[in-house]
């Protein structure tokens, strides 16, 4: 195998990179351009983090892999639970690489927790639990964790951002800690190549340029309905700075070791501006005779009522005393507890990012009225119909367009074991002026339809980022055996390709310890290996909700 170093740039966008690259802003990329095929990489459907980076590493779309979301619904109990590499049904191309005895390493990827043994080592990614910062436990083997410290001084942040408080500095203080965040992972992967045995493969993950996008977007972009021009003067180039700063790093890593003829440069899914419009999903169900709340609506908010009143000490010593299983019943009742399911057909799990729609089935859901069957009073396939006559019909109160450009259901998105966990149906929405939509959760008797408050514009908490997903990614992929030129193709694909270039074979069977759940052969249960304990997943959940995605 040609040995090769591979980055992953997070959310890193083709209207940002490949025009800064023409510009000569990033001269290390350019140079790698020119000896690559390169491109838009198409993310997965819908563009998340977890699903696009689970088929990077696998090779495999969402219905293979089974990672379709941050969360996990477990039907019939009404719970829900945040995802690790267990619920991943095949495993990744540098397992089964360093089963062939490659020296493999990949380091911050998300969806790599618990961590699995690799020739090289591995770190798991930001949606790793127990804390902010790389605790020893996401580290395998543990000397990776003592050789981080001896790297950077401290543990190394997995969301440094997510931990800062949105005040007068905060623009300062973030931007501040994306560069300090890229540089402290550059000394990290520059002490792997220095002092561990050259990689066959090495595997770095920047998170950076995402967590900028979703935050600086509207300083950069003129044209955004929440550009703050005053703002603007002194932070417009962050997102500029940081693919700079991932530039630098670039030529660094492979100036420290030139034996990296293969370069492998990606990103899960792209970026653009997010609009000040606000959809509240459920409650437009609720206003087509969909859904139905609660009449004591606040028994919903219970958990967060109790969370916000007790002092977060003592709220996390109790948590922590609790079963998983309550945690992922907590969690779900926060987020279905207002809706009365006895007289509800279809709802809604509100992702900003992956508009989605569940019907509320029987025998799949607890209290389930819709049937897969004919002769039921409620259908499926009637009730298909008149959803889509309603979000089709749906207009926006500003200019009276639509909102909604497209339902498309599991059955015609997904083909494989793993379609079932994902939503019934997705809804591709309109884009104002190119600029997303805000799909926040519901209160009961609230409006379907809302704006962001101005003081709200750079994305505080409850009104939607700043920046949001993109269907296409970035890709450049350096190989001696593969011509340079310009090449759409799709995240899953991207590793096959550069296998297939080698002349490389893997089979997926052949791997000794397959994460997952039993959906293909030799299987890992998820109750037989170690799992994530209850004070990880809290704090997981809390990470996850500052970063925007619960």
């Amino acid at each position: 195998m040609i040995r090769t170093l591979c980055l992953g740039f997070d959310g890193a966008t083709p209207q940002l990179l490949f025009p800064w690259i023409e510009a000569g802003e990033l001269p290390n990329l350019a140079a790698l351009q020119r000896r690559a095929r390169w491109g838009r990489l198409a993310s997965t459907v819908p563009p998340m983090t977890l699903p696009a980076w689970s088929s990077f590493l696998t090779g495999v779309p969402p219905a293979e892999h089974g990672i379709f979301d941050f969360t996990r619904r477990e039907f019939g109990t009404g719970r829900v639970r945040v995802v690790d590499a267990r619920d991943r049904a095949v495993p990744t191309l540098p397992r089964l690489l360093s089963e062939r005895g490659y020296h493999v390493g990949t380091f911050f990827f998300p969806t790599t927790w618990p961590p699995e043994e690799l020739t090289g080592g591995q770190i798991s990614g930001f949606d790793s639990p127990v804390a902010t910062r790389v605790p020893p436990e996401a580290c395998r083997p543990r000397g990776l964790y003592d050789l981080s410290l001896k790297s950077v001084g401290h543990p190394l942040s997995f969301a440094a951002v997510s931990e800062l408080s949105k005040g007068e500095r905060w623009e300062e203080e973030a931007a501040a800690a994306l560069l300090q965040g890229i540089e402290e992972k550059e000394k990290f992967a520059l002490t792997l190549i220095r002092e561990r045995p050259p990689y066959d493969f090495l595997g770095f993950l920047f998170g950076e340029s995402d967590t900028a996008a979703h935050h600086f977007w509207h300083l950069a972009d003129p044209g955004s309905p929440r550009h703050d021009p005053r703002l603007a003067v002194q932070y417009g180039d962050v997102l500029l700075q940081v693919y700079r700063r991932l530039d630098v790093c670039l030529g660094r890593l492979l100036e420290a070791d030139p034996g990296f003829e293969s370069v492998v440069i990606a990103s899960d899914h792209g970026f653009g501006g997010s609009s000040d419009r606000v959809l509240h999903l459920n409650s437009y169900l609720e206003e087509q005779g969909f859904l139905r709340w609660k009449g004591a609506s606040w028994t919903a908010s219970v958990p967060r009522r109790i969370a916000q009143r007790v002092p977060e000490r003592i709220l996390e010593r109790a948590v922590r005393r609790l079963p998983e299983k309550v945690v992922a019943g907590l969690d779900g009742h926060s987020r279905y507890g207002a809706i009365d399911f006895r007289h509800t057909m279809v709802f809604s799990d509100e992702r900003d990012y992956a508009p989605s729609l569940w019907f509320n089935l029987q025998g799949r859901d607890p209290q389930g009225v819709v049937s897969a069957g004919e002769g039921s009073s409620v259908t499926q396939g009637e009730l298909r119909e008149r959803l889509e006559r309603c979000l089709l019909a749906w207009r926006d109160p500003i200019d009276g367009a639509p909102i909604v450009r497209r339902i498309r259901s599991r059955e015609e998105l997904f083909d494989g074991p793993c379609a079932d966990r994902a939503p019934d149906f997705l809804l591709e929405l309109e884009r104002p002026s190119g600029y997303s939509y805000n799909v926040l959760p519901s209160r009961p008797g609230g409006p379907s339809t809302a704006r962001v408050p101005r003081a709200s514009w750079p994305g505080a908490k409850g009104a939607g980022m700043a920046g949001s997903h993109r269907e296409d990614g970035v890709y450049l992929l350096a190989l001696p055996t593969l011509e340079p030129g310009e090449e759409s193709l799709g995240i899953a694909g991207l590793l096959p390709r550069w296998l297939e270039a080698q002349g490389i074979q893997l089979d997926s069977t052949s791997s000794a310890e397959v994460q997952g759940e039993g959906t293909s052969p030799g299987a890992v249960p998820r109750e037989t290996t170690r799992g994530t304990s209850l004070p990880e997943a809290t704090e997981l959940a809390e990470r996850l909700r500052k970063l925007g995605y619960l």
